[in-house]
Order: structure tokens, then sequence, then C-alpha cells
């Protein structure tokens, strides 16, 4: 199974200012950055641990992000997350305002039966 997603985060719509979204449809700028699609250029640092690895991957005329996925029965587990550059503009209100995040997901296989899908956490 592979689990693929499309990234947005943007501040709550009582805060949001043109400056405050980071982008990642999944085009990478060079090894380990997600290029931000948006034009502040906020590309993202793939952090991994237990193996993992993100990949950029064509998708129809975009591309997108498969992070690692599937059932992991012993440690350390394949982990894989993307970090903001300069996210204190994306924390309104110094940390304490609203901002919302939003994520396309899509697997691609089925999980194996008895064994629970892998996930991608926030």
């Amino acid at each position: 199974m592979t689990a693929t997603v499309a990234l947005a985060l943007a501040a709550g719509p009582a805060t949001a200012r043109p400056d405050d979204v980071v982008r990642y449809g999944g085009a990478l700028t060079g090894a380990g950055l997600v290029a931000d699609d948006e034009p502040h250029g906020r590309h993202g640092t793939v952090l991994t641990s237990g193996g993992g690895q993100v990949v950029s991957l064509p998708a129809g005329d975009g591309r997108f992000l498969r992070f690692p996925a599937g059932s992991c029965s012993a440690a350390p587990c394949p982990q894989a997350v993307v970090r903001p550059a300069d996210s204190g503009a994306l924390a309104p209100k110094g940390g304490t305002g609203r901002f919302s995040f939003g994520a396309d997901v899509r697997l691609t296989a089925q999980p194996p039966a008895g064994q629970r899908p892998g996930c991608v956490r926030s």
C-alpha cells in the first residue's frame, strides 16, 4: 500500500493574509526539500526516521508526494514528515490564533486482511 499526500496549510479566515499560506503540491526543489507552490519560498525540509522517505511522483499534469505507508510490526517503523521553512509566519497571533490544515490522501492499494493501514500524522 502507498499513501500519497498533497498538503496545504493556511491561517484561519479571520487572520489570513496572502503570506500566511504554504502549499506542497508534490515537487521537490532538491534532495530533501519539497517545493512551496506559493510565491513565498517556504520550501519544506523532509525529516525521516526508521528508513522512511518522501518521493515525488507524477500524477496527471502534476505531482504528488509518496510517504511511508503500510503496517509495521516492529520498531523502528519508517516515518517521514515535511517541516515548512520560516513557519513563524504560519502561526497566527504568536501561535495562539486559529489556522487550518488540509491534505489530499490517496491510497493506492488495500491493506492486507487483518492489518491496520499506515497513517500520516500532522
